[in-house]
């Protein structure tokens, strides 16, 4: 928390995403840290997205009760991207890869 805090003021950038896709099981303390984090992010005068949510992480934390409120989350970090670059103004294109005749 405390370098995503810094690196927040470093760089001055209105968007933090954090990435939970190399968690493996998210129980009560770990969706409370992430809840903080993004408290804090708020404090600091920017907005959270929260990526890499996995079917068995989103059943676990609604199996836990905890409620991420309007907290933006999105399943993948392309999808994080993708939101907060439309969120600045920014078109994006999908790019699907062509296939083979």
């Amino acid at each position: 928390m405390e370098r995503l805090l810094q690196t927040l003021v470093d760089t001055g950038s209105p968007y933090a995403i954090i990435d939970i896709t190399g968690v493996p099981a998210v129980d009560t303390q770990v969706a409370q840290h992430i809840l903080k984090t993004v408290v804090a992010v708020r404090l600091m005068g920017a907005d959270c997205i929260i990526s890499g949510i996995r079917p068995q992480i989103a059943q676990t934390i609604v199996a836990l009760g905890i409620e991420f409120g309007d907290i933006a989350t999105k399943a993948s970090l392309a999808d994080a991207l993708r939101h907060v670059l439309r969120l600045t103004g920014v078109e994006t294109t999908s790019r699907r890869p062509r296939r083979e005749a």
